[in-house]
């Protein structure tokens, strides 16, 4: 029952909507670049940080253990 709701509102959105007439000038794909560019950046950098907090950690953790030994 709720598969067939969201076909229909999806159905009746597609089907009664009006053409937009945008413009996107030249410059829009330079910006979406950059966005994704920098994106990917962040998402990179975030990810080394969290990298370096793990195996910080788990060294810890090792030479602790080794030093009980």
């Amino acid at each position: 029952m709720l598969l067939k709701s969201l076909i229909f509102c999806f159905m009746l959105t597609v089907l009664i909507t009006k053409p937009a007439y945008a413009y996107l000038d030249p410059g829009t794909g330079s910006i979406l670049l950059q966005a994704l560019i920098g994106g990917v950046a962040a998402c990179a950098l975030f990810g080394r940080s969290i990298l370096k907090k793990w195996t910080t950690f788990f060294e810890n953790l090792r030479s602790k253990n080794s030093d009980k030994q």
